[in-house]
């Protein structure tokens, strides 16, 4: 099963590559917290969290500083070798 990108709505954009959704929630909690998982889901509903489409432009900062645009599929491939937080808008 291949990797997929989620994108978790709140205060700080989240996005997790994960092979599921359950467990890019499992992984999402475990950064964040439960706590934090629930109050998302309270405010946000089914929006809560998403499965991006692998043909989706995304801007992503390794370096913090130059912007490496690519689709979620390319940026999947390119940095994505076990499940975890890919990138948070808190950082």
């Amino acid at each position: 099963m291949s990797f997929k990108m989620y994108e978790f709505e709140g205060s700080s954009m989240v996005w997790v590559c994960a092979k599921t959704k359950e467990q890019a929630i499992d992984i999402y909690c475990a950064y964040f917290g439960k706590e934090v998982w629930k109050e998302g889901l309270e405010i946000y509903g089914e929006k809560a969290v998403r499965e991006m489409d692998n043909g989706e432009k995304f801007t992503y900062y390794e370096d913090e500083q130059y912007p490496d645009e690519d689709t979620i599929g390319n940026h999947i491939k390119k940095r994505c070798d076990s499940p975890d937080v890919f990138a948070t808008s808190l950082y």
